[in-house]
């Protein structure tokens, strides 16, 4: 079997795992607000083994390659705003603490990835 032919079929094990564990996530007895994101990461999983599997299926599996295709990206960004929706969230219901560690790391990758948008599009004006 060629690289990207069982590259599909190893993605395709991965989509069905995640598929049932994303079903058997209700017997696990933990309640609904607890569960809320751990399914939507299972989600996204899934949703991005199922991206990478079309992707491998249209473009082959390549060195070639050198950028991810488009829809990778949308992908990632589409992640992106609903993580900073649920952080948004998280921190309106007091669920993260302003001297976690994590906070620092992620307001400085926030802060990088806003200072970069910036210098690519001039989004915003420097008064």
């Amino acid at each position: 079997m060629e690289d990207g032919k069982q590259t599909i079929a190893d993605l395709q094990v991965v989509d069905a795992g995640l598929a049932a564990f994303l079903d058997r996530l209700g017997s696990y007895g933990l309640d609904e607000s607890e569960m809320a994101p751990i399914r939507a990461t299972v989600r996204e999983m899934l949703e991005s083994s199922r991206s990478l599997c079309q992707m491998f299926d249209r473009f082959g599996l390549s060195p070639d390659i050198q950028t991810p295709p488009a829809s990778l990206n949308d992908l990632r960004m589409r992640r992106a705003v609903q993580l900073n929706a649920d952080i948004t969230q998280d921190l309106e219901a007091g669920r993260i603490r302003s001297d976690q560690e994590a906070l620092s790391s992620y307001l400085l990758a926030l802060n990088q990835a806003i200072e970069r948008v910036d210098r690519i599009f001039g989004s915003r004006r420097k008064d």
